[in-house]
């Protein structure tokens, strides 16, 4: 089986990434999709919270009003002082100019189920169909208890260097670089970096 060029893995990639931003709004990422059921129990209970919620702008009013009266009650709201002429009439604090869209709602867990098990199915799809995954001998042919140990060990190590520097190759290597924000930039620099150093130490010892 013939496998993509990188320049065209890149192009699919890139419209994954911007057409998933252009329909939902929200950055495309795997770890934070994966984190989201390390919580499920309170994903849940945030999604049903959610659904209860008012919608519409008389009922969000309503709602803000009686927040506002129930604060008022219990002390919480303390009275601003009476601002001078001068401070009426000082510049706004930011520059006028075309305010950033906000970010959409989080997609339903069931569809982040649905998201991850797409990637499996995907990857098993391949190998059915005859692609050779040959990552350190680890998926070529039958894969023997150690590879399975080192699989799951860089598993671990990813799930936390994930969590660690806030996002993963996906989600900083392909949306946040694409978005040009320092953070991501600075992570994929390390993300690269790391594996460069890990392959040379694993191909030296190999030698």
């Amino acid at each position: 089986m013939t496998v993509l060029p990188w320049w065209a893995a890149g192009a699919a990639l890139a419209v994954t990434a911007v057409g998933h931003w252009i329909v939902e709004r929200r950055p495309l990422g795997v770890s934070g999709v994966v984190a989201r059921f390390a919580n499920v129990r309170g994903e849940l209970r945030a999604e049903r919270e959610a659904s209860r919620a008012p919608t519409g702008a008389e009922a969000l009013a309503a709602a803000l009003a009686e927040a506002t009266a129930e604060a008022i009650a219990g002390g919480e709201l303390v009275a601003a002082a009476p601002s001078s002429p001068a401070a009426s009439t000082a510049a706004p604090a930011t520059p006028p100019g075309r305010a950033p869209r906000a970010l959409g709602p989080p997609a339903p867990l069931l569809g982040h189920a649905a998201f991850l098990a797409g990637l499996a199915a995907g990857g098993l799809l391949v190998r059915l169909a005859g692609a050779r995954l040959d990552a350190a001998g680890a998926l070529a042919g039958h894969a023997g208890a150690g590879s399975l140990a080192v699989l799951a060990a860089g598993g671990l190590l990813l799930g936390f260097g994930g969590a660690w520097m806030g996002g993963c190759t996906t989600g900083h290597g392909i949306t946040g670089c694409a978005r040009l924000m320092p953070g991501s930039l600075l992570a994929t620099a390390v993300f690269l970096a790391t594996a460069a150093l890990v392959a040379s130490v694993l191909g030296g010892a190999r030698s």
